[in-house]
């Protein structure tokens, strides 16, 4: 910063005086332009990174489950793979934006929505479950980091339930820990070496 001594002539004075009134101005504009530039939603982004992290270890602790479950329980009388199909067949329909208008990939089918209570036409296999998972898991990402939909102002109804898209996703969260209960509970009557708790996804949401 340049000071003003008292050697100096007025002529002197006056040219730093204007130097220095110049260069306050146009410090000042920056900081304005600076503050009033539009910014981006942190808080929505943090919130939408934090339902990810979370929702995502929902799955992750279903995925471990499924990936523990030795083969003699897998079909045994407690069907361990039917558990975990039900939850990701109604996880994958959570997803859905447009729920009257769901349906499941191949090899799935709509059952679950029988309401005599049929089971699937055949068992299906580890591998296909796990590969479930996956499928909810990016219908997921799609959902929450779309740029041609807000989930803070959209809704998700149907017959029973008419919620907001944020709250419908804690509900369908909850119903992933559930069955994951359940299902670590049927694979702790054989090994008590259980899959550990996940705190948050490793996988990454990337840009939204």
């Amino acid at each position: 910063m340049v000071l003003i001594s008292e050697g100096m002539t007025g002529k002197q004075k006056s040219i730093i005086t204007r130097y220095t009134s110049k260069k306050l101005i146009i410090y000042i504009y920056c900081i304005i332009k600076y503050f009033n530039k539009p910014k981006k939603n942190n808080m929505k982004d943090t919130i939408i990174q934090e339902i990810w992290r979370q929702y995502g270890a929902a799955l992750d602790m279903l995925e471990n489950a499924l990936d523990k479950c030795p083969e003699s329980l897998w079909d045994d009388e407690n069907k361990f793979w039917y558990n975990a199909y039900h939850c990701l067949f109604f996880t994958d329909y959570d997803l859905t934006t447009e729920p009257d208008n769901f349906h499941p990939p191949e090899p799935y089918t709509l059952s679950e929505m029988d309401p005599s209570g049929i089971m699937p036409e055949r068992i299906y296999t580890k591998a296909e479950l796990i590969s479930y998972i996956r499928h909810c898991r990016e219908k997921f990402r799609k959902l929450i980091s779309s740029k041609s939909h807000d989930i803070f102002t959209m809704r998700w109804n149907n017959k029973r339930r008419d919620h907001t898209m944020t709250e419908h996703l804690l509900h369908s969260m909850r119903h992933i820990q559930h069955h994951t209960g359940q299902l670590n509970m049927l694979l702790g009557k054989v090994d008590h070496n259980l899959p550990v708790w996940v705190s948050q996804t490793k996988s990454e949401l990337l840009s939204i």
